[in-house]
Formats: C-alpha cells, sequence, structure tokens
C-alpha cells in the first residue's frame, strides 16, 4: 500500500501538468503566470524523473508480481508433492504394518510347528528308549539262548560219543532192558537197570543228559530193530 501511494501522486502531477499546458499557450503567458508554469516545468521534470522511477518501480513490480506467481506454482507444486509424499508414506506405513503383522503370525506358526514337532521328538525318543531296553532284553535272552544251545550241542556231541563208544562196547538190541552179547555161537540176553535208576541222583543237567541218551537210544533200538 505504501508502495502505490508514490506511484498515484506521480499521477496526479503529471494529469495537472497536463491540464495547465491545455489551458495555458505561450500566447497567453503574463508575469502573474510565469511563476505558475516554471513550477509547472519543473515539476514535469521531476515528473519525468519520477515516471522513470515509476516505470522502474512497475518492473520491480512486474517481476516481483512474475515471481510471486512463479513461487506459487512451486508452492502448489510442492504441496501437491508433499501430499503424494504423505500418501506414499502412509502407504508405505500400511504395508510396514502389515508386513510385521504377517512376520508375527508367521513367527507365531513356527514357534507352534516347533513346539510340535518338539513334544512329538520327546514322544519318539521315550519309544526309543522303552525299544533300546527292550532289544537290550532280547539280546541278553539270545545270549543266553546260545549259550544254552552252545551247551546242549556239546551235550548232545558227548552224548553221540558216548552212545558209540556203548554200541562198540556192548551193542544195542532194543530199550526192553535186555541186552545181547555172543558167547560160543548163543545170544545171552542180559539185563540192565532201569532208566530212573541210572539218570537218580544226577541232577536237572544229569536228567537232561540221560533224556538224550535214551531219546538216542530209542531211535538207534528203532533203527536196528527194523533191520
Amino acid at each position: 500500500m505504501m508502495e502505490a501511494e508514490p506511484e498515484i501522486a506521480a499521477v496526479a502531477k503529471v494529469a495537472r501538468a497536463m491540464t495547465l499546458r491545455r489551458h495555458h499557450s505561450m500566447s497567453d503567458l503574463t508575469l502573474e503566470s510565469v511563476p505558475e508554469v516554471a513550477e509547472i516545468i519543473e515539476d514535469e521534470v521531476q515528473d519525468e524523473a519520477e515516471s522513470e522511477a515509476i516505470a522502474e518501480l512497475r518492473k520491480l513490480l512486474e517481476e516481483r508480481k512474475t515471481l510471486a506467481e512463479v513461487l506459487e506454482r512451486e508452492r502448489k507444486a510442492l504441496k501437491q508433492e508433499n501430499a503424494r509424499s504423505e500418501m506414499k508414506a502412509r502407504e508405505l506405513e500400511r504395508k510396514l504394518i502389515v508386513t510385521e503383522i504377517n512376520e508375527i503370525k508367521e513367527r507365531s506358526k513356527r514357534f507352534r510347528v516347533e513346539q510340535s514337532l518338539m513334544e512329538k521328538i520327546h514322544e519318539k525318543l521315550g519309544e526309543i528308549g522303552i525299544l533300546t531296553e527292550k532289544i537290550e532284553k532280547l539280546e541278553k535272552a539270545l545270549r543266553n539262548c546260545e549259550e544254552r544251545a552252545r551247551c546242549m550241542e556239546w551235550v548232545a556231541i558227548g552224548l553221540r560219543e558216548r552212545v558209540r563208544e556203548a554200541e562198540r562196547a556192548i551193542g544195542v538190541a532194543g530199550l526192553d532192558g535186555r541186552r545181547g552179547s555172543r558167547c560160543g555161537g548163543e545170544e545171552e540176553e542180559l539185563e540192565l537197570p532201569p532208566w530212573p535208576v541210572v539218570v537218580k541222583g544226577l541232577g536237572l543237567a544229569g536228567a537232561i543228559s540221560a533224556a538224550v541218551a535214551a531219546m538216542i537210544y530209542f531211535w538207534f533200538g528203532r533203527h536196528k530193530s527194523r533191520r
């Protein structure tokens, strides 16, 4: 507002000088009007200087106006850019929140799966422990059976050897308690003690050995009687 006041005053002076020029020609000049005309001329000179200043001011005003328009356009562009940036920031924030929520869900799911797997692993380890104990017991029982089988095998081998020796010594005629030997071309029957008397006092191992021997005697007896 203050910058426009000098411009208004200068315009008023120019208008007044032009009015005086129209009303006072050179033929109308008088002594009384000379000072006024001189003042007008002086004012016109000053007005020309002021007009140049006004022109400069107008030019400056136009430049400032143009600059203001440019700045206003830039401000609007920056405002729009700021709005777009805020929108992008909100969108990124929303995506970040969604990503964090998904990660939390994934971690929770992974934790539940790991917990379930750990429980299953503990159950399987318990089952493995039970099976290991059973396997150890079975292996121990198998070793005992193998030892017993080896013992029985050795017993059977010994009994077979004894049977062979007995066959060579007296011969086998049957299991009816009679044994025969030839003397002078005639067969003589010999009475042998029954098996309970033979195995009496031998204990479990002796009884087993005697039973095996009885089976072998019985088999040989039937085999020879069939001949």
